[in-house]
């Protein structure tokens, strides 16, 4: 029954209509795992003993008299604690929402229920949903099952201990500067962060920080694999209730037919990061794999801008944005987990006053780059079909766990022997963001340590199902999924 917890979402879905599973034992296994694995991973936050229960008793009766709500009839799944669930605690890692009980669900998780699935926890993330680290006041840190004392990265952290390490089958969250993508790099998953518009966005509180959370934000899927990927956002792709009177959603055809028919982009160095001896060489060997498998691969391709520049404007924009919902609080001394020189932590905070509280005039520039970067990509994507480009520079983080502030925006963390600052990292995984680009993320490899690494694949606006194609492609090639030692 163990190696059953790591089955994908269509096994265990035809599991469960095949009756050779049945949606309550599923969800047993699931909260026995949760109560031998999470008191040290932290991974799920609220579970919902009784209505998980309720949720997978009524899928069986359902499924004894011959019906089949959807693709996840009784799979058990979970969802962040960024995302509202009707009648279970949504705290954001939030304080002040600490006694927060949604009436209704956010539109994805609702059409995850309609589609059968047994929602039956939350997982842990970074405070605000924001922070490079999954903790918080409310319930602490997530640890990565790969290594306890490495970060799970943020903020849906729990959402990457929670697939990775068997806990559930599937979960849903929320990814603006990398919250889904960088965990499931740093726990070894796969997780997909669509087009700006292809999911609803909603924050916890649909009537707080819709403001500026929705610029940035997509609704995305973290799984094990990219058929967990592609079901997920088949699922809960499509307008919103006041959209739909208008449009419907259908997202173009896979570019290609085969991965030899592929043109891709290796993006891989660029100004202000660079990648460590495994991330270089891990990328060397995925772009070598490509090349075996037929496909065009070109290293030295960029779409017109250099990726230290797009770094800037994402954080002069996003910053920005947060400070629309902020108080005076977010902008007084930033703490920091490990110590740093000091110039270059001050810096960094003096960057942070200056766009939480610059110009409209300052802003709408910094905006109109980002337009002129989507141009770029535009005309960029008529050679190409994706750009193959790392997520993080390193694998998972050492962090110090024993401190009491783990989490603000500067996050300062250790790889290896060596302090850095997590933001500072960030310039690949926001690349797509800024330009509301489809970006999926596989496992590539492992460390000479052992710890997962991941790569995503980076599209044109609105060619999801390219890039999630050439990431199955491509995963099948690497080898995929693994689970972590004593999992």
């Amino acid at each position: 029954m163990q190696d059953i917890a790591f089955f994908s979402v269509l096994d265990l879905a035809a599991a469960i209509r095949s009756r050779s599973l049945s949606s309550v034992e599923l969800l047993d296994l699931y909260l026995e795992r949760f109560v031998r694995l999470n008191p040290r991973l932290n991974a799920l936050v609220s579970v919902d003993w009784e209505g998980g229960r309720r949720q997978a008793v009524q899928a069986d009766a359902a499924l004894a008299r011959g019906e089949v709500r959807g693709p996840l009839h009784g799979v058990p799944i979970t969802v962040s604690d960024s995302l509202s669930v009707a009648g279970v605690v949504t705290t954001n890692g939030d304080p002040e929402l600490a006694g927060n009980v949604p009436q209704k669900d956010a539109v994805a998780i609702a059409r995850c229920k309609a589609a059968g699935a047994v929602v039956f926890a939350k997982s842990n993330v970074g405070w605000g949903d924001w922070e490079a680290v999954a903790s918080n006041p409310l319930f602490g840190a997530t640890r990565n099952p790969w290594d306890m004392g490495r970060s799970t990265g943020g903020a849906a952290g729990g959402a990457g201990a929670s697939v990775a390490a068997g806990l559930t089958a599937l979960d849903i969250g929320r990814d603006i500067g990398g919250s889904l993508r960088v965990p499931a790099h740093y726990c070894g998953v796969y997780a997909h962060r669509p087009s700006r518009g292809v999911v609803p966005v909603e924050g916890p509180i649909l009537l707080d920080g819709a403001i500026f959370s929705q610029e940035f934000a997509a609704t995305g899927v973290m799984g094990r694999s990219v058929a967990d990927l592609s079901l997920g956002l088949e699922l809960i792709g499509g307008p919103d209730v006041q959209n739909a009177r208008g449009w419907t959603l259908q997202l173009p055809a896979p570019r290609r037919r085969s991965l030899s028919e592929c043109r891709i982009a290796v993006w891989a160095e660029g100004e202000g990061t660079s990648l460590d001896t495994s991330g270089r060489e891990l990328m060397e060997h995925v772009a070598e794999t490509l090349r075996k498998a037929g496909a065009f691969v070109d290293e030295t391709a960029r779409p017109g801008f250099s990726l230290l520049l797009a770094h800037q404007v994402f954080r002069q924009l996003r910053v920005g944005m947060a400070a629309l919902d902020a108080d005076g609080d977010v902008f007084g001394p930033l703490p920091l987990a490990v110590s740093l020189q000091a110039e270059r932590v001050q810096a960094l905070v003096a960057q942070y006053l200056a766009y939480g509280t610059q110009s409209y005039r300052d802003w709408q520039s910094a905006n109109e780059l980002r337009n002129y970067f989507s141009l770029c990509w535009e005309r960029f994507f008529h050679e190409f079909d994706v750009v193959l480009m790392p997520v993080m520079p390193t694998a998972a983080p050492r962090w110090d766990f024993s401190e009491e502030d783990l989490c603000f925006l500067p996050c300062a963390v250790l790889a290896g022997d060596q302090a850095f600052l997590f933001w500072d990292e960030t310039a690949w995984v926001t690349l797509p963001t800024l330009c509301s680009l489809p970006a999926t993320v596989i496992p590539a490899g492992k460390t000479q340590e052992g710890l997962p690494v991941g790569v995503q694949l980076v599209g044109p606006y609105l060619d999801d199902l390219t890039t999630l194609r050439l990431g199955g492609w491509l995963s099948s090639l690497l080898g995929g999924f693994s689970a972590p030692p004593g999992t």
